[in-house]
């Protein structure tokens, strides 16, 4: 299931991002990166992302901009929305269609089964 398809992750911790993309390129899954909401929101228009993993909290465009935007470009792309327990706007994040929150710290096998349940 998970060759050839692609996952964008977008997260301002370098750690955060290595940790998933080395994860999940074991998995069989291409992986791109991004360190803010800028430089995601360019991947997610100019690449072919089969879906997206993003922190609430970025720098230049927040996650909920992020999904905004994503909603424009690509309305059906599934979106995985990674934030503190105590985040505020995860409530509003919960409502969109194609969105699932996964509250940090995560279990990496949660991700996984998450991601399977986005792309099936």
């Amino acid at each position: 299931m998970s060759q050839s398809r692609t996952i964008l992750i977008i997260d301002d911790d370098q750690h955060v991002r290595e940790m998933l993309q080395d994860f999940l390129h074991t998995k069989g899954f291409s992986i791109l990166s991004a360190e803010d909401g800028l430089k995601g929101m360019e991947l997610i228009k100019n690449k072919e992302v089969d879906l997206v993993i993003l922190d609430a909290r970025l720098p230049c465009v927040t996650g909920i901009g992020l999904i905004q935007i994503a909603r424009k470009q690509k309305p059906d792309l599934p979106i995985i929305y990674m934030t503190d327990s105590g985040f505020a706007d995860k409530t509003i994040v919960e409502q969109e269609k194609g969105v699932q929150v996964l509250t940090k710290p995560f279990d990496l096998k949660k991700m996984l089964q998450s991601i399977n349940k986005m792309l099936n």
